[in-house]
Parts: C-alpha cells; sequence; structure tokens
C-alpha cells in the first residue's frame, strides 16, 4: 500500500511537471500611465494611481520579468509591478520594435512591456500579425495580453484599466 503511494505521488509530480513546461505564455503590454506636461516628464498623480492599479491587476499573473523603455514615464508606471513582484526592470530599445518581438517570443516567460502609444501598439503588431493604429494621446486605459501557445499560434485580448479615458 505504501509503494502504491508513493508510485501515486510520483505521477503526479510528474503530471504537474509536465504541465508547466507546456504552459502558454502571456506578455502584458501597455502604455505608460498619465504623464505631467514637461520634457521627459514623469507621472501625475492619476498616473501614479493608474501605474499602482496596474500591479494589482497582474497580481497573479506570474509576471517573471519587466521590460520598459528608458524615460521617466514609462520607468515610473513599471515600478509599482516591479516592486511587487520583486523584480528589476530591463531597458528594452523602442526603436527595435521587430527584435523585441522576436525576443520576447523566444525568452518565452510571462512578462510585463511598458511603452508609449506609438511603440506599445507597434509591438502588439509584431507580435500578432495585426495592424492597429498607434494609440491617441489621451488614452492610457488599455492593457493588452498577448498569448502564445507551445504551437506558436498568438491569441490576444484587451482589457481596461479603471479609470477609464476618452476613446
Amino acid at each position: 500500500m505504501k509503494s502504491l503511494k508513493i508510485i501515486t505521488l510520483g505521477l503526479v509530480a510528474l503530471f504537474v511537471w509536465s504541465m508547466s513546461l507546456s504552459a502558454d505564455v502571456s506578455l502584458y503590454l501597455v502604455r505608460h500611465a498619465e504623464k505631467q506636461k514637461t520634457s521627459n516628464p514623469p507621472l501625475t498623480e492619476v498616473g501614479k494611481a493608474r501605474a499602482a492599479t496596474i500591479a494589482v491587476f497582474l497580481k497573479d499573473r506570474g509576471i517573471q520579468k519587466i521590460y520598459s523603455t528608458n524615460y521617466v514615464r514609462t520607468l515610473e508606471t513599471a515600478a509599482p509591478s516591479a516592486k511587487a513582484f520583486g523584480k528589476e526592470v530591463e531597458l528594452y530599445d523602442p526603436r527595435a520594435l521587430a527584435d523585441v518581438a522576436k525576443d520576447l517570443k523566444a525568452a518565452n516567460i510571462t512578462s510585463l512591456v511598458v511603452g508609449h502609444s506609438n511603440t506599445t501598439m507597434r509591438l502588439l503588431n509584431h507580435l500578432t500579425g495585426e495592424s492597429y493604429p498607434d494609440l491617441k494621446e489621451h488614452q492610457y486605459d488599455l492593457l493588452f495580453e498577448v498569448k502564445i501557445a507551445d504551437d506558436g499560434t498568438v491569441t490576444h485580448q484587451r482589457h481596461y484599466i479603471e479609470p477609464r479615458t476618452p476613446e
């Protein structure tokens, strides 16, 4: 009886381990939160609150890496998530989005990528093969979830981070 329990536990452990190897990967793409109107601006108070809300939204989503462009507004947007997950923010080049998309797919880990009104959508397009327009200057409430299956199939959906902004 004892050996049957050990075999059963071993099979369960093997099953759980094999499932972890074949899990889909999610990439979360978000534009920086509301910014002040200065050169290389920091976030407004509303933007800081939105950045904190993004971290709460991502709480149980298994974020393993956080990427940002090297601007105050994107780094401040990424900061609450980095703190919540105990991760360092890694910089990426917003001028090389095709390479960024390729690297994100190859890394095969669940990640948050903070960008801008144009780079977020262009990265989404590189990852999905779609052709979405850039976000409008006043849009800050969209977060895109890109799922990449083991077979390479890519799906995506949009989420709204409160407070909503006009479309």
